[in-house]
């Protein structure tokens, strides 16, 4: 991959958020809370890809890696607590909500041993995924036209 393709990705990834943020924020007044917290979410995600970009650009290594670690935590305890927020589920709900509390040691633990970088984000992926994937089922099945439609 050319320094030119490897570029105009970076750049493509950064501001793939711009359009549906600007979308969020044009709704913004009429959306509910959860929609809003979401939005805040993508403004706070953009601005750490912004931050990055300059830090890397700048050669500011050291910051930039404070920056992604923050945003890390950050990121995690937002999509757990957004889990727990929206899932019609009782068992998600409290499972998520429990689990905030065990995130920021778990986070912690990568800077104690570097091998728990990657062991942290691939749990904290899984069981997003899985709790998304969980919910998404229930609120089909209670919505019966929305099940009927798919099949």
């Amino acid at each position: 991959m050319t320094d030119q393709l490897f570029y105009f990705l970076q750049v493509a990834s950064t501001f793939s958020v711009a359009l549906p943020l600007c979308i969020g924020l044009w709704k913004f007044n009429k959306a509910d809370l959860a929609v809003k917290a979401f939005i805040f979410f993508l403004m706070l995600g953009f601005a750490t890809d912004l931050a990055g970009w300059y830090l890397y650009l700048s050669k500011d290594g050291t910051s930039n890696l404070y920056v992604r670690h923050i945003y890390d935590l950050i990121e995690s305890v937002f999509l757990f607590w957004f889990l727990s927020w929206v899932s019609p589920s009782q068992l998600v709900n409290k499972f998520f909500m429990w689990s905030i509390a065990i995130l920021i040691p778990f986070w912690a633990l990568r800077f104690l041993y570097l091998d728990a970088m990657g062991v942290y984000m691939s749990a904290v992926q899984v069981f997003v995924a899985f709790g998304a994937w969980f919910s998404l089922i229930q609120m089909v099945e209670t919505k019966r036209e929305v099940a009927e439609q798919l099949v």
